[in-house]
């Protein structure tokens, strides 16, 4: 289930009128009814409706966008690049793994 359904779901379980919950929290009710009808909001409001209703919303643990450098290779943990070199060097010199 997603954020946004289980927010519909406490909306629509709720003895609430959308109305009354936008007056509650702050949100515009005609982007309230929108969200209702299917439409997305905003992290901001998911979290004012998710604070109000008692819910958590936990965002997903950041993810380095650039991994090249911090990863190793090898059991010799050369960085990727120094693999490539060391890869080139064998080609270059005739050893294992050089085109014959």
């Amino acid at each position: 289930m997603t954020i946004a359904e289980v927010l519909r779901q406490a909306i629509t379980q709720s003895d609430q009128t959308l109305t009354e919950i936008a007056q509650q929290t702050g949100i515009p009710q005609p982007g309230l009814w929108k969200f209702m009808q299917g439409f997305d909001i905003r992290l901001k409001t998911a979290q004012r409706l998710a604070d109000y209703f008692g819910f958590k919303i936990i965002p997903p643990a950041k993810i380095p966008k650039r991994m090249d450098s911090k990863v190793r290779y090898g059991p010799q943990s050369n960085t990727t690049s120094q693999a490539r070199d060391d890869v080139r060097r064998a080609n270059l010199s005739g050893g294992p793994g050089s085109p014959r």
